[in-house]
């Protein structure tokens, strides 16, 4: 799919950073957590979905301030990579669904 491909150009992107397998592993299962919880794909999200995600992380699942602000980076991460346009996510995402990654 789209978005397995998208991550696995992210997850060698972070290797070529060096980061660790774990830390890897970590930030897909989050993007991919993000897109169940919302029940959309990264070129759906809005700002809501989100927000929406977050809100659910602190006041539901009661995960601590520093967790969650280490969950939005994340997703920024991701969101940033996806959005480079040294990258052609973006340009695929529109030929593709008519919409880009936020």
């Amino acid at each position: 799919s789209f978005l397995a491909e998208a991550l696995r150009g992210w997850e060698r992107q972070q290797q070529a950073k060096d980061f660790s397998p774990a830390t890897i592993r970590v930030r897909r299962k989050l993007v991919q957590q993000l897109v169940d919880f919302s029940g959309h794909y990264p070129w759906e999200w809005t700002l809501g979905d989100a927000d929406d995600f977050f809100a659910h992380a602190r006041g539901v699942r009661n995960l601590s301030h520093s967790t969650v602000r280490s969950y939005q980076t994340s997703i920024k991460l991701f969101c940033d990579y996806a959005t480079d346009v040294r990258y052609d996510w973006n340009e695929q995402s529109a030929r593709l669904f008519g919409s880009v990654i936020i």
